[in-house]
C-alpha cells in the first residue's frame, strides 16, 4: 500500500511507532513487557476492541527486529494498513488513536533533503519566488490546491494543531474556517498538524518531504507552490 492509498483511508486509526530492537539474546520477556505497556497506552488513548485485536495479532505473529530497528503500525478496527520495520528506533515512542494516519516515519525514509532545501532556498530568495513559509501560509496554499511540495520539520512542528475540513484536503491553521467554506467543506475536527498536513498534501497530488533544520520557519512548515 502506497502513501496515497493510506491517506485516502477513513479513520479512526491506531498508530504505534515503537522500538523493535531486541534487548538481549533472550528478549522474549522484555519484548512482552514493552508490548503490554504499549497496549495499555492504546486502551488509554481510546482504541476500540478491533484495534486491540489487530495489535495483538501482529505482535504475536512477528518477533522484534534483528539489531536496532523501529516498527511502525497503522491499523483500524478491521485491518493492519502498515506494519513496517524501519532502520532506526524512534527517538520518542508514538502511541496514538486519531482520525488521520501518522505518516511522518514513512516519509522520513524517502527524504531527499538537501536537493529540496536548495530548491526552496533559491525560490525563497527570489522576488516572486514559489516558496511560502509558516503554518498559516502553507495551510492556505494547501486549501487552494496550490502546493507542489510540502516541507515539514517534524521536531519543530511539534504538537501544533489545525482545523480539518470534511474532505481532509482542506486545512486551516486558525480556530475557524474561512467564510468561503461551504457546509460540505467546513472544518469539523481539530487534528494534529503532523498528521493533517501530509494527508492533505497527498490527497491533492503534492509531494511531501521531511527535513531536519534548514527551513526559515519557526513552526517547521513551508511549501513550494505551483503558482503565485
Amino acid at each position: 500500500m502506497n502513501l496515497l492509498e493510506i491517506a485516502e483511508r477513513r479513520g479512526p486509526f491506531a498508530v504505534v511507532y515503537m522500538d523493535a530492537s531486541p534487548d538481549t539474546e533472550d528478549s522474549a520477556q522484555p519484548w512482552d513487557l514493552r508490548c503490554r505497556a504499549i497496549r495499555e497506552r492504546l486502551v488509554t488513548a481510546g482504541a476500540g476492541r478491533g484495534m486491540l485485536d489487530q495489535f495483538d495479532r501482529v505482535i504475536t505473529d512477528s518477533p522484534p527486529g534483528r539489531g536496532r530497528a523501529g516498527r511502525l503500525l497503522i491499523l483500524d478496527e478491521n485491518t493492519v494498513h502498515v506494519d513496517e520495520y524501519l532502520p532506526e528506533p524512534p527517538a520518542r515512542e508514538v502511541v496514538r488513536v486519531s482520525a488521520l494516519p501518522y505518516l511522518i516515519p514513512l516519509l522520513r525514509q524517502h527524504a531527499v533533503q538537501q536537493e529540496v532545501l536548495d530548491t526552496f532556498a533559491a525560490e525563497f530568495g527570489r522576488e516572486g519566488g514559489l516558496a511560502v513559509t509558516g503554518l498559516g501560509a502553507t495551510a492556505e496554499a494547501l486549501r487552494m490546491a496550490n502546493v507542489d511540495r510540502l516541507l515539514i520539520d517534524p521536531d519543530r512542528l511539534g504538537d501544533r494543531t489545525v482545523q480539518v475540513g470534511a474532505d481532509r484536503a482542506q486545512v486551516v491553521a486558525g480556530p475557524d474556517g474561512p467564510a468561503s467554506w461551504t457546509a460540505g467543506t467546513a472544518p469539523h475536527q481539530t487534528c494534529r498538524a503532523d498528521e493533517a498536513l501530509p494527508v492533505a498534501a497527498l490527497l491533492m497530488g503534492a509531494e511531501v518531504t521531511t527535513v531536519s533544520g534548514g527551513l526559515p520557519s519557526e513552526d517547521g512548515v513551508a511549501a513550494l507552490v505551483r503558482q503565485r
